[in-house]
């Protein structure tokens, strides 16, 4: 399952899944994030997700858009205690992270 907020991506990435005929197990929920209850009472997810099973959550590229204001901790948490009634609490998250500092200089080497 695929959740998006952005109603232009969610829709082409709808199109995209009934043009692949692959509806029936893959889907899309459009909804922010930040609303993790408005996603697991969606009817895309209770249709796809079996949440007895094990489930695995993927955040990629994303969380470097979650500020302070949006209480990233009690989010993730929120996150965190749902999926842990789902046989464990496997996740990955990936930030796009920019260095604070330029990289130290490669060392040269001198051909002879």
């Amino acid at each position: 399952m695929y959740v998006d907020y952005e109603p232009v991506a969610a829709r082409r990435s709808h199109l995209i899944l009934q043009r692949e005929e692959v509806t029936d197990w893959a889907g899309i929920v459009q909804e922010d994030l930040r609303h993790p209850q408005a996603i697991f009472d969606h009817p895309e997810t209770a249709r796809l997700i079996d949440f007895t099973q094990p489930v695995a959550l993927l955040m990629v590229a994303l969380l470097h858009f979650v500020g302070p204001d949006d209480r990233p901790d009690e989010l993730m948490a929120t996150y965190r205690d749902r999926l842990a009634g789902a046989a464990g609490w496997p996740s990955t998250t990936s930030p796009v992270a920019r260095p604070s500092r330029p990289p130290p200089p490669r060392p040269t080497t001198c051909a002879s």
